[in-house]
C-alpha cells in the first residue's frame, strides 16, 4: 500500500495472519478465494482488462488507506520516546 500498489488477499478472513482484513475493502483492494489457484487466476486476468483508470483509482485508494494508517501524532511518538 505505501507504494499505491492494491493488496491482493483471499477472501478467507479468518484465517488471515496479520491484520489485512481490518482495513483492506473493495475499493483499495482485490480478493481472491483461498487456496484457489483458478481464483486468483481470474482475479489476475480482471485486472489485466480494468481500465487505467479503474487501477488508478485502486491505487489511490490503496495510497490514501497507507497513509491514514500510518498518521501518528507528534504527542504519542513522543509519549513512545519518554516510556
Amino acid at each position: 500500500m505505501s507504494l499505491s500498489i492494491v493488496p491482493i488477499i483471499h477472501k478467507n478472513f479468518t484465517r488471515h495472519s496479520g491484520p489485512e482484513p481490518s482495513y483492506v475493502n473493495k475499493k483499495n483492494g482485490l480478493f481472491f478465494k483461498r487456496q484457489s489457484l483458478s481464483s486468483l487466476t481470474n482475479l489476475l486476468i480482471k485486472i489485466s482488462k480494468m481500465s487505467p483508470k479503474n487501477i488508478y483509482d485502486l491505487s489511490k485508494n490503496s495510497y490514501q488507506t497507507y497513509l491514514r494508517l500510518n498518521k501518528v501524532k507528534m504527542s504519542d511518538k513522543l509519549i513512545q520516546i519518554l516510556k
